[in-house]
């Protein structure tokens, strides 16, 4: 967005800021949700394989949510087996996905600290991926920045409780 001014006018982040990476990293498989499956097989015999691994892994969503969101995230190789549809490289030396995407996210403060249009972070009230520390890093590199938690929602907002967040853009973008 630094880049090229005007491009965007307004961003929301969903329950994720620069320092979401660390806080993944200090959460149990379970803490961490559908974002576990990152660690896990790379490849599946099935698409129901894989759906039945997330719908384990996401136990406040609908299992046909689920099975539809997953179906969207994944891709058939040529093989005849699935993986999911997003890269995922591991670090260097083994690390997990996880500490990737840690290491990855660790100089994004600074490009947050750079942008000048209208923010809104939303979280996810169940959620510990925005810790209160970075909840505070957020509002002192954007002291204008819109912060609103949506109840009965974990990390994925989008698919928790929907319509809130289709509230809160609408009234965000709007105003």
């Amino acid at each position: 967005m630094q880049d090229w001014p005007g491009l965007v006018r307004r961003a929301v982040l969903v329950d994720v800021t620069p320092g979401s990476g660390e806080a993944a990293r200090q959460m149990s498989r379970e803490q961490r949700g559908a974002t576990a499956l990152l660690d896990g097989p790379r490849t599946f015999a099935s698409l129901d394989e894989m759906a039945s691994l997330a719908i384990a892994a996401s136990p406040r969503r609908p299992a046909a949510a689920v099975r539809r969101g997953t179906r969207h995230n994944a891709r058939q190789l040529a093989d005849g087996r699935w993986a999911w549809r997003y890269d995922r490289d591991r670090a260097p030396g083994g690390a997990t996905a996880v500490d990737a995407v840690a290491a990855a996210a660790a100089g994004l403060w600074d490009a947050l600290s750079k942008l000048d249009i209208p923010l809104m972070l939303v979280r996810g009230a169940d959620s510990g991926f925005v810790t209160g520390a970075d909840l505070a890093e957020a509002r002192r590199r954007q002291p204008g920045i819109r912060v609103e938690t949506v109840p009965d929602a974990g990390h994925a907002v989008q698919s928790d409780q929907p319509r809130a967040l289709s509230r809160l853009i609408r009234d965000f973008v709007s105003g």
